[in-house]
């Protein structure tokens, strides 16, 4: 009889450490405290996970893509497809500070505080251009070309350079 209640002891402290047992995990963007806009990729990682969620201020869980190759994963979890992803308009969220909470599997793996700037022209800008330069990065002396990609709804780097010595006339 001692050797059953052992038994039926251990069962149950099994059970009780797999069922609290948490999720390994991350939600890795948008960072803690960061500032997003356009098209962006909610992303992190998780652990043998079935079903990713990111719910946004409190309202439904949007199911992300998971399974992406993350070798930086390997150690925690054993294998290397723990990646997760889920593309977003933040335009749709307006202009202000909001929260995103990823669960796997129903468990908490992250939280976010971030802000978004909806820009003027509404949730998607179409038929745009725009080149735009940054002095000065990502270091003094040098430039980026920012190039408006109207897929992504944000800006991207198309070159890098020095910057052009405004004094040197040579060849004009």
């Amino acid at each position: 009889m001692m050797k059953l209640i052992t038994s039926l002891n251990l069962l149950f402290f099994l059970f009780s450490a797999s069922a609290i047992a948490q999720t390994k995990g991350s939600l890795e963007n948008p960072a803690n405290g960061s500032a997003t806009s356009g098209i962006y990729m909610f992303s992190g990682w998780a652990c043998d996970a079935e079903l990713i969620e990111i719910v946004i201020n409190g309202g439904s869980g949007l199911k992300a893509a998971y399974g992406t190759d993350r070798g930086d994963t390997e150690a925690t979890c054993g294998d290397r497809d723990n990646g997760f992803g889920l593309l977003f308009n933040m335009a749709l969220l307006g202009t202000g500070t909001h929260e995103a909470v990823a669960f796997a599997d129903g468990r908490q793996i992250g939280r976010s505080t971030f802000s978004v700037t909806k820009m003027s022209t509404g949730e998607f800008l179409q038929n745009a251009s725009k080149l735009a330069i940054g002095y000065n990065f990502p270091s003094y002396g040098k430039e980026v070309w920012l190039e408006w990609i109207e897929s992504a709804q944000n800006f991207a780097i198309t070159k890098e350079q020095e910057t052009p010595d405004p004094l040197d006339v040579a060849g004009i």
